[in-house]
């Protein structure tokens, strides 16, 4: 394989630790940053949570990302005295948390540190020295190489390879997902890779800019602090919190996310909830559940049977005889009361106790899915309303037939579209929080009842507020549609449709201090949710 260095006479030649620079995680090409982003908005704040709580985070592109990344480097670096490929093992394995390096060094020493991530804690060795002829071993292959085609990537220590060996090394480790994570191939060294000198060594390779890549994008996975953005098409952002995690920010792209778990907003179900009625209504569990209670498989074709009626003697329609009861293959010769040749030691009220729990979990399930349905539903009629509404008055604003300001309808449909992603996932937050396993241990059977009762209230006269809501603004926008738009009919509703507005965030900010106040009284467990942000002075798109 030729040599990548042009002439390099050592190792001292790959790069040094006063090389890593934040240009150095820039292609050579100058093609821009090595995962394409968006550039970020300014700065964008959530507002006040209706908890009192300011959530805030920053809508960030990948050039910003690899600002921070370099200054936390830097910052370990100054600190600790270590190199900047130690400093770099250190942040990755503390989930770029430079603050939480700095304590454990201070709490149990720098030794202590760098065993905890498994890196040397003694001074490297020099290398050993090599004239210009003379060859050099690599313990990986057992072939003499001359000293440029050799190199020791660890600043580390002092163990030295040939370069062939360490390109084969490096691409496993990239296809493996460990560029962010290099260490020197030495037995049980464990010294961390620099990136200078890796990065002279794959030049002008692919694995080049997949080591970039993996470099910065380790800064966003390995983070608790840091989330892409999961919009698609890819936007390419990353959002950055500030204060608590367990927050719903929006993009620049306008698209909203839990921080937390990266799926869609489900406030105010927590993470857990909202996975376990993901799969629910994904998996379709509860009807697997039923089928479970209500048919026994057949031991010939195991194909689901259900028993109508009848004795306990089951006939399938590949002719295969069975019991009910333990779901044994039997004859054909039978009575009501037993089979001939089969004994049973099964109860019957053993089954039917089983299929009347079934029963009564599933109709359970439906009345919270099918009201959970209905408002995810709505939600969507209410957004193509909305698109609706900005498309007729972007013509008519072009025609020059109307410059009214419909700011005051577009924010109750923005407020309507807000209330219908609370309901909907209120019904799931009612199905596990309320006569579920999840929480049985923490309250009492009149104590839920209280609860649920309390809960029941306040979701009821937010949805009363909604619908009312709802109804004004259709009508509204149906006389605006119409082809000859009925002016009066839209002023008049143009009052009552704000006091609604108003009046169901209010609604909202009532229901959310409701359900923290019931998170607070969990005992065994503690549970949290993105708090609501009041809609005040929204931007309208």
């Amino acid at each position: 394989m030729d040599d990548v260095y042009d002439g390099c006479s050592s190792q001292e030649d790959l790069g040094t630790d006063e090389g890593w620079a934040e240009e150095d995680f820039i292609d050579d090409d100058d093609d821009g940053p090595v995962s394409g982003g968006a550039p970020s908005s300014a700065g964008a704040e959530a507002g006040p949570s209706s908890s009192g709580k300011a959530d805030t985070w920053r809508v960030m592109g990948m050039e910003q990302i690899k600002k921070l990344q370099v200054e936390a480097i830097s910052h370990v670096t100054s600190l600790t005295g270590c190199s900047k490929a130690k400093a770099l093992a250190l942040l990755v394995n503390y989930r770029w948390n430079d603050e939480r390096v700095l304590s454990i060094m201070a709490d149990k020493g720098l030794d202590a540190l760098y065993e905890s991530v498994g890196l040397p804690t003694e001074a490297p060795h020099p290398a050993p020295a090599t004239s210009g002829s003379e060859e050099v071993t690599c313990n990986i292959c057992c072939e003499s190489v001359a000293p440029n085609k050799a190199s020791s990537l660890a600043p580390d220590c002092s163990h030295i390879f040939c370069n062939d060996c360490w390109k084969q090394y490096l691409s496993v480790g990239l296809s493996e997902g460990k560029g962010s994570q290099l260490r020197c191939m030495g037995y049980k060294c464990g010294a961390p890779c620099d990136f200078d000198k890796v990065m002279a060594l794959l030049k002008g390779t692919l694995e080049a800019k997949r080591y970039q890549e993996a470099l910065l994008q380790s800064y966003v996975d390995d983070n608790n602090t840091a989330r892409f953005c999961p919009s698609a098409p890819w936007c390419g952002n990353v959002i950055v919190v500030e204060s608590d995690p367990v927050c719903e920010p929006e993009c620049s792209c306008s698209t909203v996310f839990c921080f937390k778990c990266g799926r869609s907003p489900h406030s105010p179900c927590t993470c857990e909830m909202w996975t376990k009625w993901d799969e629910k209504i994904s998996g379709d569990s509860e009807t697997r559940s039923w089928i479970i209670a209500n048919t026994k498989p057949c031991p010939k074709c195991t194909k689901p049977v259900e028993k109508n009626g009848g004795c306990n003697h089951v006939t399938c329609k590949c002719g295969a005889s069975f019991c009910w009861l333990c779901g044994e293959q039997t004859g054909m010769t039978h009575t009501w009361k037993s089979i001939e040749g089969h004994t049973c030691g099964r109860y019957k009220d053993e089954l039917d106790k089983k299929i009347s729990e079934a029963a009564r979990s599933h109709k359970r399930y439906m009345h919270y899915f099918e009201r959970y349905k209905g408002h995810s539903d709505s939600h969507i009629r209410e957004k193509g309303r909305r698109q609706e509404l900005k498309d007729r008055i972007a013509e008519r604003m072009e025609s020059g037939v109307d410059a009214r300001d419909y700011t005051w309808l577009q924010q109750a449909l923005h407020q309507l579209i807000t209330a219908r992603g609370v309901l909907a996932p209120s019904y799931a937050f009612a199905f596990f929080f309320f006569g579920n396993d999840m929480y049985k241990d923490d309250f009492d059977a009149s104590t839920n009842t209280r609860n649920q009762n309390l809960f029941e209230d306040q979701q009821a006269m937010l949805e009363a507020e909604v619908e009312r809501l709802s109804d004004l603004a259709e009508k509204c926008i149906a006389a605006l549609v119409a082809e000859e738009e009925d002016h009066a009919a839209v002023q008049s509703l143009r009052l009552e449709i704000i006091n609604r507005t108003v009046s169901v965030e209010s609604r909202i900010i009532h229901f959310y201090n409701m359900v923290q106040e019931l998170l607070d009284q969990l005992q065994t467990c503690s549970a949290h949710i993105a708090m609501y942000k009041p809609q005040k002075n929204v931007k309208i798109n």
